[in-house]
């Protein structure tokens, strides 16, 4: 609707006058009331707009609402006059028409005659508005029709503060009051700026949390164009948006759902990022060709786990790259405080700078997103014996049972009793146990990614070696175990001279190069007995 009229002609005729921009318009010419009908005569004329006359910040001037003026947008047939302000920057301006003669009204549409927002004035008209780089008109027109007479207009204003940075991750605190920017969505909340850069494309999570007031998220990218708007997604009256961006920076408008609402509150941005890559077996910040690690992080939208052997490089769109090779994927699973992924690293990643960049990468219908890259450190090796139960230094290792010894087949090499459920009996000296382990190395043959080994056994082309309570033991086998994808055991003889008893360490070596002995962690222990 643009504009309607009953009796603004002479007698009962009608008379509208119209401040229109170039385009198509529909005029309906009809009675007052239901079924009259007769002849008529509709008319149009008209001539150009008057030009908006210029005004510019820090600016007042003087002038007069009378008949000869141009019609309100509006539609009502108030007097108006037009002023063309232009920004070279975003402002926040502030506009006032003040008249001692009648009631003032303000209007103010964007160069596109898209409305930006009103003010009605008993009698003087303020209006506050936080405004990007461009052209706007500001109309001045009476709040009743016909009334004019003289009056001033103001623009004053000031540059907009520079949005406050804000990165993945981070957690900030801050309070919205009446001396912030207004909000862009023209309704008289307060609102705070934050910018967030991002070098390559995520999935983000914004969330703005307060408990005394309802909070309200708009985001924009570089170009002003919206991108995701929230009130309630969050908890209670908290926001919350879940946004894939590309690379670029973007604007958060934190703010209220309510005009003059305001107080304290936190606005958080998280994304599906990687916090730790560690060897399975050991958890030491080390990663090698073939072996098996945990990626921790903030990554996994639900749970999933492989269900056939050769192991996904992909599950439902969850994915882990090393220098840009996929791993193969054991399972994903989502935890309260964090995710975990367990990987197979590629066998064929390149080790010899000694790191490699380790990225999660998501996939949907519209979009591919990767974490930020996250650099471990890397070697020929990372060995790494396994342990039970989880956030202890107990090995798993068994004992090797041979017909007429007093071995406890299949336990593990620990007191009775500390490992429930699993039988636990002490490694005899001079007994053979099996070292459950991973990160001993490429092997030969090379099994493919996430495969079985192959069936002769592929074993380290590095020198494996193992002490005990600080002697060496004899090493009689290092393997891949044949049906399992990158378990490695391997097969010792307890020696003589170690000190029995409930903690004794075991560490595994793994001999590079000359100048080059990985060790996997000092603290990992097994019980010992004498020899029987």
């Amino acid at each position: 609707l643009v504009g309607l009229d009953d009796n603004g002609g002479s007698g009962v005729n009608s008379r509208l006058e119209l401040t229109l921009p170039a385009g198509t318009f529909i005029i309906e010419a009809t009675s007052l009331f239901f079924g009259d009908s007769g002849a008529y005569t509709l008319s149009v004329s008209g001539v150009p707009a008057p030009v908006p006359a210029p005004i510019s910040l820090g600016q007042t001037v003087n002038g007069v609402l009378e008949a000869s003026d141009a019609r309100t947008r509006i539609g009502d047939s108030s007097f108006a006059d037009n002023y063309r302000l232009t920004l070279t920057t975003a402002q926040t301006v502030i506009i006032e028409m003040n008249s001692i003669a009648f009631d003032t009204s303000l209007f103010v549409v964007d160069s596109s005659e898209n409305f930006i927002g009103d003010a009605d004035g008993e009698p003087n008209s303020r209006l506050e508005l936080m405004l990007p780089a461009g052209t706007f008109i500001i109309e001045a027109l009476s709040f009743f029709r016909g009334d004019g007479g003289p009056y001033t207009l103001s623009v004053s204003g000031e540059a907009a503060p520079a949005p406050r940075p804000i990165s993945v991750g981070q957690t900030l605190s801050g309070v919205l009051e009446v001396s912030d920017v207004p909000s862009s969505a023209g309704d008289g909340s307060f609102a705070d700026n934050y910018q967030l850069t991002l070098t390559m494309a995520q999935t983000v999570t914004i969330e703005m949390n307060s408990s005394t007031f309802d909070t309200f998220l708009f985001v924009v990218d570089s170009a002003d164009n919206l991108l995701g708007v929230d009130n309630n997604g969050g908890s209670g009256s908290n926001s919350r948006l879940v946004l894939t961006l590309r690379a670029g920076t973007f604007i958060i408008e934190a703010t209220s759902s309510g005009p003059s609402a305001g107080g304290p509150y936190t606005l958080s941005v998280s994304a599906h990022q990687i916090t730790g890559v560690l060897d399975a077996a050991g958890f030491k910040a080390l990663i090698s060709p073939g072996a098996i690690v945990s990626v921790f992080g903030n990554f996994a939208e639900e749970t999933g786990e492989a269900e056939s052997i050769p192991l996904p490089f992909d599950l439902g769109g969850f994915s882990v790259t090393f220098d840009g090779k996929p791993g193969a994927l054991f399972g994903v699973f989502a935890g309260d405080d964090f995710d975990q992924a367990n990987v197979q690293v590629p066998w064929d990643v390149d080790v010899s700078d000694g790191q490699v960049e380790v990225k999660v990468h998501w996939k949907d219908d519209a979009s591919e997103v990767w974490s930020e890259p996250f650099e471990v450190a890397a070697a020929q090796a990372s060995p790494g014996i396994y342990m039970f139960p989880p956030l202890t230094t107990q090995a798993i290792v068994t004992n090797f049972h041979i017909p007429g010894d007093d071995v406890i087949e299949d336990s593990w090499a620990q007191a009775a009793g500390t490992v429930d459920p699993n039988v636990g009996q002490p490694a005899a000296i001079r007994g053979v146990i099996v070292i459950w382990a991973n990160g001993l190395g490429p092997v030969i043959p090379e099994p493919l990614t996430g495969a079985l080994p192959p069936g002769d056994f592929p074993v380290p082309t590095k020198t494996v070696r193992v002490t005990i309570g600080g002697r060496p033991a004899q090493v009689t086998a290092a393997l891949l175990h044949p049906a399992s994808v990158g378990l490695s055991q391997i097969n010792a003889i307890v020696p003589e001279g170690v000190v029995p008893g409930d903690n004794v360490p075991i560490i595994i070596e793994v001999v590079c190069d000359d100048d080059t002995v990985i060790r996997s962690r000092a603290d990992v222990t097994i019980a010992v007995r004498p020899a029987p």
